[in-house]
């Protein structure tokens, strides 16, 4: 199905893609961008297989094309993201790294469909990108090859501005880097996110303000839930850090960079 891109309402705006109105009870998730179309029946697989299992993902309703841009319809869902309730009350800043971590940690309970990428090698092809030192990238890869394997579901990007505030619970969107691996590398992800991740474009200042402010409570907070929710070898996190650090520096995005050397340099604490 091929639709007019003019004649549809945006209601959100990412980097790789946009939300839009599609009737009264669904949006559409359309990329910027032309993907391959294993890309996205692969974001679809994913969602499909927590929502079986999980009240925590919208519905899909299908897959349409734009204008050549691919876009996933889906159920709408009314509330705002976590990191808009963060910034509405920071002092809900431990409880959002709370429901991130408990959402995560159930996710990670779902056996991955087998179409989906492996982890560990759509981090190799990461840290080959230009924007990763060549030295960063040799050592996370030597690093990699001691890492487990794993065919748990991994989102690839979960952070409070991945999840939605419905009024049935969180809801868990933008599905379109999920893997088959280790849930630690999933859950290491996210660390590096609280810890790094720059707020995408148009986000206003006052909510950068109060990020910056509480970006640490929501990252501890975080971390000691999902420790408790689901069981975890102290150092296994650790062991993949450096990995999922310099595959972060692989999206090249702008503001990010020093705070990743930082880290890859001296670790979450230094």
């Amino acid at each position: 199905m091929t639709t007019d891109r003019s004649a549809l309402q945006v209601i959100a705006a990412g980097r790789e893609a946009e939300i839009l109105e599609w009737d009264d009870r669904s949006v559409v998730r359309l990329y910027r961008t032309a993907r391959h179309p294993l890309a996205v029946a692969h974001e679809v697989a994913a969602m499909e297989a927590v929502r079986a299992t999980l009240p925590v993902v919208p519905r899909v309703v299908g897959i349409v094309d734009v204008a050549g841009r691919p876009g996933i319809v889906m159920e709408r869902v009314d509330g705002p993201d976590l990191l808009t309730a963060i910034g509405r009350e920071p002092d809900q800043a431990v409880a959002g790294g709370g429901i991130t971590a408990e959402v995560q940690a159930l996710i990670h309970d779902v056996v991955a469909p087998a179409p989906l990428p492996d982890l560990r090698v759509s981090i190799a092809a990461r840290l080959s990108r230009p924007s990763v030192p060549p030295a960063i990238a040799s050592r996370a890869l030597a690093l990699l090859e001691g890492l487990p394997d794993g065919d748990q579901l991994c989102h690839g990007d979960l952070h409070p501005g991945n999840i939605l505030l419905s009024p049935h619970g969180p809801m868990v969107i933008d599905w379109q880097n999920a893997t088959r691996g280790d849930p630690a590398a999933d859950f290491t992800r996210t660390r590096v996110l609280l810890a790094c991740g720059e707020l995408p474009p148009g986000v206003p200042d006052s909510l950068r303000a109060v990020v910056a402010r509480v970006r640490h409570q929501v990252r501890q907070a975080h971390e000691e839930t999902y420790r408790r929710c689901r069981a975890l070898a102290p150092d296994r996190s650790d062991r993949w850090l450096y990995v999922m650090a310099a595959s972060r520096l692989a999206d090249d995005v702008e503001g990010e960079r020093a705070l990743l050397l930082g880290l890859l340099a001296t670790g979450l604490d230094g």
